[in-house]
């Protein structure tokens, strides 16, 4: 039971990851495709179609998670409030002592 468990666990970090939003896009477009060749689309349609649809999936789900973490502020992002690691700073901030 514990090797079911853990084999479980593993599949689902495998699939899931870290953004469950990626995941289901992908499972969405993945059927959306299933079910064009289904229907009898060619398949050059149906491979360009389906990878067009996970591109926009995911460029979708990165973009409200950067939303987010903007709107949360700096530094829920992990950034510092005065300067970038490539060294620019921000108006209105002043150099470290």
């Amino acid at each position: 039971m514990r090797l079911l468990r853990g084999v479980g666990r593993f599949v689902y970090d495998f699939v899931v990851g870290d953004d469950w939003k990626i995941a289901a896009a992908v499972v969405g477009a993945l059927l959306v495709g299933t079910l064009l060749l289904v229907a009898g689309a060619p398949t050059p349609v149906t491979v360009l179609g389906t990878a067009g649809l996970i591109g926009a999936a995911f460029t979708t789900a990165m973009v409200v998670d950067v939303r987010i973490q903007l709107a949360r502020g700096s530094r829920a992002a992990g950034r510092s409030t005065c300067d970038d690691p490539n060294g620019y700073r921000r108006p209105g901030t002043t150099a470290p002592p």
